[in-house]
């Protein structure tokens, strides 16, 4: 593109930047980002979104603060994608204490989506961790401007029966 004289849009660099991260390349993203901001254009929220996920999955955790960060510190406002990446990355690496500090975050600024708790709800059951996961069913059914929906029954469910609690799988409780 750069060869035959047309300069990339803003909406070039942003799939660019999606594309590296779904490919793993983090260093290349990075330095999309760089040239992104040097053309003179603002990253949004889904080209933030692409490299938190890609950090996340690149186990590099500290790098998708920094994003997220940086997203801040330029007037776009984190949502639930980015919180979700976070609170997805701590619930596979077993660090449920950290992704249930990301929810808290998120229900400070914003409203969890019912795949954030579904998520939250499996990682704990999965985990053996069958009275957290049940608390935050809990506080889903009660607090929660999102009630459960068939699939987070489902994952209740099925934990409860993971966990050997038959009874309260079948009673509900």
């Amino acid at each position: 593109m750069l060869a035959s004289g047309c300069s990339p849009d803003a909406s070039v660099y942003h799939r660019l930047i999606s594309g590296l991260c779904k490919a793993g390349r983090m260093d290349a993203a990075s330095n999309v980002l760089s040239k992104l901001k040097e053309a003179g254009f603002r990253p949004d929220i889904v080209c933030y979104n692409s490299l938190v996920r890609g950090f996340c999955k690149k186990n590099m955790v500290d790098k998708a603060y920094d994003i997220i960060k940086e997203m801040e510190e330029a007037g776009v406002k984190p949502d639930s994608v980015s919180y979700n990446n976070l609170i997805a990355y701590f619930c596979q690496n077993g660090n449920f204490g950290l992704a249930r500090e990301a929810m808290e975050w998120m229900i400070n600024g914003h409203v969890p989506t019912i795949a954030t708790y579904g998520a939250l709800i499996l990682a704990y059951g999965s985990n053996g961790n069958i009275k957290e996961a049940m608390k935050l069913f809990n506080d889903m059914s009660s607090t929660s401007k999102i009630p459960p929906n068939t699939i987070t029954y489902n994952i209740r469910i099925e934990s409860l029966c993971n966990n050997n609690d038959i009874n309260s799988a079948l009673s509900g409780g």
